[in-house]
């Protein structure tokens, strides 16, 4: 029995030594195929860090150009008060050109008729004056004529 006992335990240490050589090469197996895991789960947490690190930025981004946006809305709609007033002034001021040009026009009107009234007037004044220094003419005439002739006293005139 001793001797049953010191071959199970010799067993036993030969079967321990195997088991724990049997353990390194599965230990050095695992670790083999646990290096390319780590390896691709390093580069899956790096991949996953740069992409949370690039939403990020994308967020930061996102509000600054959130931000722009307001600031130009803002601006536009400013400008676009600003256009308004401007294009309601430049409106009056149309209005008043308009006016302007209606009463210029109205008096050039008036003015026109004035001139052609007297120049109407001027060429009646001519037609009179002309009839009037054509009469001047004949009457100096006659006056030479009577003047030549010799008067007698107590002949009647000839009216003519």
């Amino acid at each position: 029995m001793r001797r049953q006992l010191d071959e199970a335990s010799s067993q036993f240490a030969l079967l321990k030594v195997e088991f724990g050589k049997e353990i390194e090469r599965e230990r050095a197996r695992a670790d083999a195929t646990d290096a390319p895991v780590q390896s691709h789960e390093k580069r899956a947490l790096r991949e996953i860090d740069q992409e949370r690190t690039a939403g990020q930025e994308a967020e930061q981004q996102l509000e600054r150009l959130q931000t722009l946006l307001t600031a130009a809305k803002g601006e536009l709609k400013e400008a676009a008060v600003q256009h308004a007033g401007a294009i309601s002034s430049l409106r009056t001021e149309l209005g008043l050109a308009v006016e302007r040009i209606d009463v210029t026009v109205s008096r050039q009107q008036a003015t026109e008729n004035e001139l052609y009234a007297a120049r109407a007037s001027l060429q009646e004044v001519m037609r009179r004056a002309e009839r009037a220094e054509a009469e001047v003419e004949i009457s100096r005439r006659l006056v030479d004529g009577l003047k030549r002739i010799p008067l007698a006293r107590g002949a009647p005139r000839a009216k003519g």
